[in-house]
């Protein structure tokens, strides 16, 4: 699942159980994340890609590689 603009408690997400994997880059306020809810699914994040308004991950399931990417473009920076 991609998410922008996640609601967050702190710097964590809000309404979303512990059983799920989410990710998120960067420091500042987070604009985006992705949510996995499969525990056999093999990924990573592409940091190289990723920050606060873009989050990018390298998914493998079983011999098709994805690459899955949330971004959020703010209407203000153009």
């Amino acid at each position: 699942m991609c998410i922008q603009e996640p609601y967050k408690i702190g710097n964590t997400l809000a309404g979303l159980p512990k059983s799920l994997t989410v990710y998120t880059s960067g420091a500042r306020r987070k604009r985006a994340a992705i949510v996995i809810n499969n525990k056999h699914i093999d990924t990573i994040t592409v940091t190289q890609l990723s920050d606060e308004d873009t989050v990018e991950l390298k998914t493998k399931v079983g011999k098709a590689t994805l690459l899955i990417a949330s971004m959020y473009f703010d209407i203000n920076d153009r």
